[in-house]
């Protein structure tokens, strides 16, 4: 039977969709030219793990000025996003995950405790790879949790 988990007002995830997943938590803008830059090579790595059946989901948090641009660069992206007119959810996601600047991708086992936050570089040089990493991390600092 499918609970909700409630992320401190921030996000509520069905378990059915986090049971056993590594969760990447992906930070980005369309403004942002690394994004724009890293943004199909996460896709294709997120698209090849599903294909290998891989636990693995995504979930979009926007730092676009608008709506538009919102809509026009997540409309290419195959994973879950944060309600972008949700501003108060998005910024307390990021601060809760400490986030310093775009791209950025923090990883999350399925308890919502921080494997990397270095997902961006490591997708970068390891590809699909790096879910082999993240799988058989251990959680990087007891306080590090999303889900309290």
């Amino acid at each position: 039977m499918s609970e909700t988990i409630k992320v401190p007002t921030l996000i509520e995830i069905s378990t059915d969709d986090l049971q056993g997943k590594i969760i990447a938590v992906y930070f980005s803008a369309h403004w942002c030219g690394p994004c724009r830059q890293f943004t199909p090579l996460l896709i294709a790595t997120y698209q090849k793990l599903k294909e290998e059946g891989k636990p693995f989901e995504v979930v979009f948090i926007s730092n676009d000025k608008d709506q538009a641009g919102f809509k026009s660069y997540f409309s290419k992206m195959p994973w879950k996003a944060v309600d972008f007119a949700d501003e108060e959810r998005r910024d307390a996601i990021g601060d809760k995950l400490h986030l310093k600047g775009l791209p950025t991708l923090i990883v999350l086992n399925s308890e919502g405790k921080v494997l990397s936050k270095n997902g961006q570089p490591d997708v970068t040089k390891l590809k699909e790879k790096a879910f082999d990493v993240w799988s058989t991390t251990e959680p990087k600092e007891k306080g590090d949790c999303i889900v309290s």
